[in-house]
């Protein structure tokens, strides 16, 4: 794999321990699970150092419970990292499996533009304020629940 290219980082986060999975930005770089990690920071940084000599890194994780910390822990160390909502991963029809490796590996897939090109921060971004900002799901001024407070 080249220095040059974007490595994606698909996290899997749980309260007690990460699922990390990369992939390279070309399509002939193979998905490697990288490992299952602990949630502390010295375990976060021990991953950073392992990945760093990959080139560039894009860190994505699916929102949920545990919060925005790993993202301001990311970004605070100079990495960029993706906070996808969860009904914007792509699913395949029928895939019910869902496990921790399968799951990063799907977002590393996912972020990297090679394999799906509509994947990015740009995308995802125009695609979330498209939904909330849509006539029907932002409430007016004269509609009966903006009224009723």
């Amino acid at each position: 794999m080249d220095n040059d290219s974007t490595v994606f980082i698909g996290l899997d986060v749980h309260k007690d321990s990460i699922a990390v999975a990369r992939v390279g930005s070309a399509t002939r770089d193979p998905v490697i699970d990288v490992a299952t990690i602990g949630t502390q920071q010295y375990a976060i940084e021990r991953m950073l150092a392992q990945l760093a000599g990959h080139g560039p890194l894009q860190f994505v994780y699916e929102a949920g419970p545990c919060g925005y910390w790993l993202h301001r822990y990311l970004t605070g160390k100079g990495q960029r990292c993706l906070v996808a909502a969860p009904s914007l991963v792509p699913r395949r029809p029928g895939d019910r499996i869902k496990t921790d490796r399968r799951d990063a590996r799907n977002l590393a897939l996912g972020c990297a533009p090679a394999r799906s090109p509509r994947c990015t921060s740009r995308a995802l971004t125009r695609k979330r304020s498209a939904m909330w900002c849509a006539p029907g799901n932002k409430p007016n001024a004269t509609s009966p629940r903006a009224n009723s407070g």
